[in-house]
C-alpha cells in the first residue's frame, strides 16, 4: 500500500534546528531549513544533519519555508549552496528575508540563479507529481507566518509551523479559520503540530493589543526628560516594533534602531508594507534622552546591541531598559548574567512578570491547540518541536481529544508512514549528528555598533 512518509531531520527533543521531510512515491519535499546557536558558544551555529536529504538527489523536489525565524530559516543559504537546483517556495515576505541573508553573506553571485518562488498565502502550488501545497495564514510574532497544507494521493496533511490565535491583532495578519474549516470538511489525514506553547495552560490568552497598552502605561510611568529609554525585543517582531515606535512618538522621542539585525529586519518589514515608521533611523550609541532606542540583544546574543551596551562604561544619566521578549529555552543563564551586569551599573530594568506585561508568546497555548485539533479532526496527530515534556504533553492532549492515532516521535531520523486508511508505522532510518560550524556573520553586529558609536561620540 502506498503511503505518505514523514521524517524529522531536526526540531524534536530540542528547540530550533527545524527541518521536516515529507515523501510520496519517491518524491520528497523539505519543510524549513532552520538553525540554532550551539549551547556553549554563541559564535557557532548548529544545523540539522542533512545526510539523508543529500542522498535523495533529484528526488528532493522543493524546500518550503513556513516563516522567517532563524529556527526555520537560519540554514537557508547553506541549503541553497548545497542544493543549487532545488526550488524554494515561501511567501513574499520570507523571500525578501532570504534575499537579505544572501546579501549579508556575500552570496549574491553564487546564488543568483537559485530558484526562489514567492507564493501568496491562499494560492495553490503544484510541486512534483504528487504534492499540491498551500500556505494558510496564521498569527505569529513575525509577519506572513503560515501553516502548510499538502494534498497527496494518499492523504492530506496540515503542518502548523509556529502559530498562535491572536484575538486582538494589531497588525495585518489574520488567522484564516475559514480556510481551515474548509480543509477539515474534506477530511484531514494528519496534523503535524508545534508543541512550543503546549505547557501554557492559560484559558484566557493575552493578546498583542494587551501588550501594546501595557507598554504605553509602563513607559509613561518611567518617562523623564533626562532619562535614556531603551526597549529590546526580537528584530523580526514587527507588530511589537510598530507599537514601540508609536510609543516613542507619543513621548515626543525619535525611535532609533540599534543593531544590524534590528535595522536590516525592520528595513525589510518597511519595504514589504508591515512597518509603519516613515524611515529607519540607525544608531549605535544609546545615550541620548531625546531618542527612544529599539535594540537587538534580548537573548544576550554575543556582540548584539545590548551585549555591547552591557560591556561599555555606565551612563551617567538615569536609564531604563525594558525587555519585551521571552527568554528562549537554553538561554536563561546568559540573559540573567547580562541583566545582572546592567543592574550593577544602576540601570532600571523592566521585565515580563506578574506585575509588568511586556510580552506575549507567539506560540499557541494549550487551549488554542485544543481548538485546532477539535476543528481539524485529524486521524493522525504528530507533535513536533519541543523537549520531551512538550512532546509528551502534546501527545496526551491528542489522546484526551480522542484523536485515533496520536504519535510520539522517538528521535530525529525516524520515519512515520501512513495513509488515509492505514495505521502509522515507525522505522528508524538514520541517526542524525548535529552539524556545528563557526558563523562569521556574528561580526556584523559588532562592526555596525562600533562604527555608529564612533560617529555619535564625535557629535557629542
Amino acid at each position: 500500500m502506498s503511503r505518505i512518509h514523514f521524517i524529522p531531520v531536526g526540531g524534536i527533543y530540542e528547540f530550533g534546528n527545524q527541518g521536516y521531510l515529507y515523501g510520496v512515491d519517491d518524491e520528497w519535499i523539505l519543510v524549513d531549513a532552520g538553525s540554532q546557536f550551539s549551547s556553549d558558544d554563541r559564535t557557532y551555529h548548529a544545523y540539522p544533519d542533512y545526510s539523508f536529504v543529500d542522498a535523495l538527489g533529484e528526488k528532493l523536489k522543493a524546500l518550503i519555508i513556513t516563516h522567517n525565524h532563524e529556527d526555520h530559516l537560519g540554514g537557508i543559504t547553506r541549503f541553497m549552496t548545497d542544493h543549487p537546483h532545488v526550488p524554494v517556495y515561501c511567501t513574499p515576505f520570507v523571500e525578501a528575508h532570504i534575499g537579505l541573508k544572501i546579501a549579508q553573506q556575500d552570496l549574491r553571485l553564487k546564488l543568483k540563479r537559485h530558484p526562489v518562488s514567492a507564493v501568496p498565502q491562499g494560492q495553490r502550488q503544484k510541486i512534483g507529481t504528487h504534492f499540491n501545497m498551500e500556505f494558510i495564514a496564521v498569527n505569529h510574532s513575525t509577519p506572513e507566518s503560515s501553516m502548510i497544507y499538502m494534498e497527496t494521493p494518499y492523504g492530506n496533511v496540515l503542518h502548523t509551523g509556529d502559530w498562535r490565535y491572536e484575538r486582538n491583532p494589531v497588525g495585518k495578519d489574520r488567522m484564516n479559520w475559514k480556510r481551515l474549516e474548509e480543509i477539515s470538511a474534506h477530511g484531514l489525514t494528519a496534523l503535524v503540530a508545534d508543541s512550543t506553547g503546549i505547557l501554557n495552560d492559560t484559558t484566557e490568552p493575552l493578546s498583542e493589543l494587551d501588550v501594546k497598552k501595557s507598554l504605553f502605561h509602563l513607559f509613561r510611568q518611567t518617562d523623564q526628560k533626562d532619562k535614556v529609554l531603551i526597549a529590546t525585543t526580537f528584530s523580526t517582531h514587527t507588530d511589537r516594533i510598530n507599537s514601540l515606535c508609536e510609543i516613542a512618538r507619543h513621548l515626543g522621542r525619535e525611535p532609533k534602531f540599534v543593531g544590524t539585525g534590528m535595522q536590516a529586519n525592520s528595513g525589510v518589514s518597511k519595504k514589504c508594507g508591515f512597518l509603519h515608521e516613515k524611515r529607519i533611523v540607525a544608531d549605535g550609541w544609546m545615550n541620548n534622552p531625546k531618542s527612544f532606542y529599539i535594540a537587538t540583544g534580548c537573548q544576550a546574543e554575543e556582540n548584539s546591541a545590548m551585549d555591547l551596551f552591557a560591556q561599555g562604561a555606565p551612563l551617567k544619566r538615569p536609564t531604563c531598559i525594558l525587555f519585551s521578549a521571552r527568554v528562549i529555552p537554553g538561554e536563561e543563564e546568559k540573559v540573567a548574567a547580562m541583566k545582572a551586569v546592567l543592574r550593577a551599573k544602576g540601570y532600571d530594568l523592566i521585565e515580563n512578570d506578574a506585575t509588568h506585561l511586556t510580552h506575549v508568546s507567539g506560540h499557541a497555548p494549550r487551549v488554542d491547540t485544543e481548538r485546532l485539533i477539535q476543528l481539524m479532526k485529524p486521524r493522525i496527530y504528530i507533535p513536533i518541536h519541543g523537549n520531551e515534556d512538550h512532546l509528551k504533553a502534546n501527545v496526551r492532549l491528542g489522546r484526551k481529544l480522542h484523536v485515533p492515532c496520536p504519535v510520539l516521535l522517538e528521535k530525529c531520523g525516524e520515519q512515520i508512514s501512513f495513509s488515509k486508511t492505514s495505521e502509522p508505522v515507525s522505522e528508524q532510518l538514520y541517526t542524525p549528528v548535529k552539524v556545528v560550524v563557526h558563523s562569521k556573520e556574528r561580526s556584523f553586529e559588532k562592526r555596525f555598533f562600533e562604527k555608529s558609536a564612533g560617529k555619535n561620540r564625535k557629535r557629542t
